[in-house]
């Protein structure tokens, strides 16, 4: 950092010595990949392309398609990326009826839907490739940053890997906004296990509760015996994510088995009819149970400390350009402050 003392005669000890601090306790950033990241999708992509790329350790590419009508080789459409998203995140994804952005899981160029019970999605795979059930109750996390425009119209599909199955044994889950203004994570084939929680509003939640057209961390983590759902309005001055209700189900070998396709933005089930009203970014499929502060806020809270002049001068004369530096820690972007002799400045 530069500063260049213009107005201000620092003499002897440097008695007036600028100094920096924080301005922000953390400020969310884009999820980097890690070794539990299995699917990372930024949807960072420009305008007018129908492919976004899986950032996590399993690879491969999603696809842009419309299900309406429902087809096995579904067409593909340019509409969905390339809107602006959440300041510093960069792009993100919208939907409309029977779009819906699909994981090329058996990587043949594009997705396979659904057409019918008799005729179940190519790219299906099973539940436990997401750590769900895999070999027991294992852990896992599926999150991703929303932005709304209402919660009680309709059913909104955040991320599905459901499928036109006869028996509901045999379908997987669907995390979604619900018609009740819900946030609901059901794993179909386990009886029992469709889990719902009333979204915040403004009156029962001043901090998360829900406005319309705002940005939202949610998320579901399961830990092998708990499932916690989080609802986290997406700002600065949040650090830890917000639970909303922890749930006893038990996430076995059986679920594991399940197969499906997994779909962001609408329902893999046919028809597509659940799309989601507002954008969706950074969804990541963890095998971890993530932590509060580990969705959130993935930048570390930045710290600074006292800055020294380099190369040490007394005294330093009006008009001088000098060089400060300070330590610090945490992932960029950082921001600091500087001031002297009660006059503040900086960026």
């Amino acid at each position: 950092m530069r500063v260049a003392l213009r107005s201000v005669l620092v003499v002897g000890v440097l008695a007036a010595f600028p100094f920096c601090r924080p301005l922000l306790a953390g400020v969310p950033l884009p999820y980097a990949s890690d070794t539990n990241t299995l699917f990372l999708f930024h949807l960072n992509e420009a305008p007018g392309g129908s492919v976004t790329t899986n950032g996590g350790l399993d690879g491969g590419n999603a696809y842009c398609i419309n299900e309406i009508p429902p087809g096995t080789n579904p067409p593909s459409v340019t509409n969905l990326l390339g809107v602006p998203g959440y300041p510093d995140f960069g792009n993100c994804a919208t939907f409309g009826p029977g779009e819906l952005i699909g994981y090329d899981y058996n990587k043949n160029g594009h997705y396979d839907g659904d057409a019918d019970s008799s005729q179940l999605s190519a790219d299906s795979m099973s539940m436990s490739n997401l750590n769900m059930g895999n070999g027991g109750q294992t852990p896992w996390t599926l999150e991703a940053i929303i932005c709304p425009s209402a919660i009680n119209a309709t059913n909104q599909e955040i991320i599905c890997t459901d499928s036109s199955a006869s028996a509901g044994t045999s379908r997987g889950f669907q995390f979604r906004i619900n018609y009740a203004g819900e946030l609901e994570l059901n794993l179909i084939a386990i009886n029992g296990a469709d889990i719902k929680t009333p979204i915040p509003t403004p009156a029962t939640d001043p901090v998360n509760g829900f406005v319309s057209n705002n940005w939202y961390h949610v998320a579901a983590a399961y830990d092998g015996a708990n499932l916690v759902l989080y609802w986290t309005k997406l700002s600065s001055s949040v650090v830890a994510d917000n639970p909303i209700s922890t749930n006893s189900v038990a996430v076995g070998p059986a679920f594991g088995a399940v197969q499906g396709s997994l779909g962001i933005g609408n329902r893999t089930r046919s028809p597509a009819i659940e799309y989601f009203q507002g954008q969706i970014d950074e969804v990541r499929i963890s095998n971890i149970a993530r932590s509060p502060t580990e969705m959130l806020n993935p930048s570390d809270a930045p710290a600074i400390g006292m800055p020294f002049i380099s190369p040490a001068e007394n005294p330093v004369y009006a008009g001088t350009s000098v060089t400060l530096n300070a330590p610090v820690s945490g992932n960029g972007p950082l921001y600091y402050s500087w001031q002297t002799d009660g006059a503040s400045g900086g960026v």
